[in-house]
Formats: structure tokens, sequence, C-alpha cells
């Protein structure tokens, strides 16, 4: 993968590092498939997931979707390989991204390759935190520091939610310049292969062709409170909320 970022802002990383001990990436928290073809409706990994690839695309009535359904890839107690159908954001991607100066935004994101709609982009990489040291990070910034905290909510059924917390701020990978957008091209998406804390991956909501800026909603799937939010946003788009989203953790 090739970038020209400004390695001084940051530590480049490539998988993502944990502050909470007991999880890893490394040893399956799910029990692995053994069936010959992973898009099989009997595979194991397909049946736990609420959304299914299609010939390595995202399926675009899913990430269309309201609901952020997890994906379940194939992990590492599967007898298949990465070549995998079902191991999508597993494989290296040889995308030429590059680091810009917007108009008006500070630093931007675009690629060097065009993409197609439900084509996965890049994964968010950066420092697991549980959800009291991002409340302590997200209390020392102030109006006009950049925020590169991800705080994704999932809600399993009316009364549990589940909370993953990902800073980039020091350590981190080309996404932390992508900005946010209310018309975004990108859509976040939690893939669980094998840790129970999803990786926070984007895909393509349209065809995406060359050079244009890379951008997603920052409130993804989760609240937005309006009333709290003194960012101004400067996407532009025609349906634009006026304030960059605010979250409670």
């Amino acid at each position: 993968m090739a970038s020209n970022y400004p390695t001084a802002l940051f530590q480049r990383i490539f998988k993502r590092e944990y502050s909470i001990e007991g999880i890893s990436d490394t040893e399956s928290y799910y029990p692995g498939c053994h069936c010959k073809t992973c898009l099989d409706s009997q595979c194991s990994c397909l049946n736990k997931s609420k959304y299914v690839y299609d010939e390595g695309f995202l399926k675009i009535d899913h990430i269309l979707s309201k609901f952020n359904y997890p994906i379940f890839e194939c992990n590492s107690n599967c007898v298949c390989d990465l070549n995998c159908a079902n191991r999508v954001t597993q494989r290296d991607y040889l995308y030429c991204f590059q680091v810009f100066n917007t108009d008006y935004k500070g630093l931007g994101l675009r690629c060097h390759t065009q993409f197609s709609t439900g084509q996965f982009v890049i994964e968010f990489i950066g420092e697991i935190i549980k959800v009291r040291e991002a409340k302590k990070r997200l209390e020392k910034l102030n109006t006009i520091d950049p925020c590169y905290i991800i705080i994704l909510k999932e809600h399993a059924g009316d009364t549990k939610t589940f909370i993953t917390c990902i800073d980039a701020t020091l350590k981190g990978n080309e996404s932390r310049f992508i900005n946010h957008s209310c018309k975004p091209n990108l859509t976040i998406m939690p893939v669980r292969v094998n840790s129970i804390l999803p990786h926070l991956c984007m895909f393509a909501l349209k065809d995406i062709p060359i050079g244009e800026e890379l951008t997603y909603d920052y409130a993804g799937g989760s609240d937005v409170i309006v009333d709290k939010a003194t960012s101004v946003c400067l996407c532009k788009s025609d349906n634009c909320r006026g304030y960059l989203p605010y979250q409670d953790v």
C-alpha cells in the first residue's frame, strides 16, 4: 500500500493495538467452519451474519441499510485460507492513498484507485481503548483540536449496548485523515473475525472515481446530539446538518 502521509503527525501501524487485556486478534473467540465453499448457505460463519458478500462486494441493499448489523468473516479456526470469499477485509489491499490539502477542511484523503459500490476500501486502525479512557481523552480536547476517536455503538435488543472505541491520534493508518460528510461516499460496517471487538471497515456507498475525496458520516449508526454540537460542518453537501455530529460516550 503506497501513501504520502505526514509521518510526523502519528505512528503508522498496520494492525490495531489494544489497551484492553484478554482480547486478541490472533486466537479466535469463535468456532471455525469446515465447508468447501464459504459462500455456501451451510457455512457456520455466514449463518451468524446478517450481511453477505457478493463476489467480493458487500451487497447494495446491505450497505444502504439503516441498521449496521455485524459481518462475521471466517476466522483462524476455519479451514479456508485468505482466498476465501468470506475474508474480504482480511486481505492486503494495494491501493495508493494520498493525503492532500483540501480547500477548507485541512487535510483529507483520496485514492488513485476507482472503487465500485460495495467494495471494501480501508479499515479504521488505531488503539482500542476502554470507554472511560475515551471519555478522558475527549474531555481534554478543545473546540479546535482535531478528534481521531471513533465510537461505535451497537444495540442488541432494547437494553444492551456494545461500545467500541478506537483512537488513531498517536497510532493509526491513512483512514484517520478521512473527513466527515453529511452525504458521504463511504460507510463504516462492523466486521468480526477472531475477536468479539469488531474491525471498523469502510465500504463504498457508491462508485467512487479516481481522485475523489473519501468521506464518511461521523455519526455512523449512532445517535447524533445536535443541540450539543459546536463544530461547524464544512462538507457543503445539499443535505448538510450545519454542524459536525456530537456523540455521548
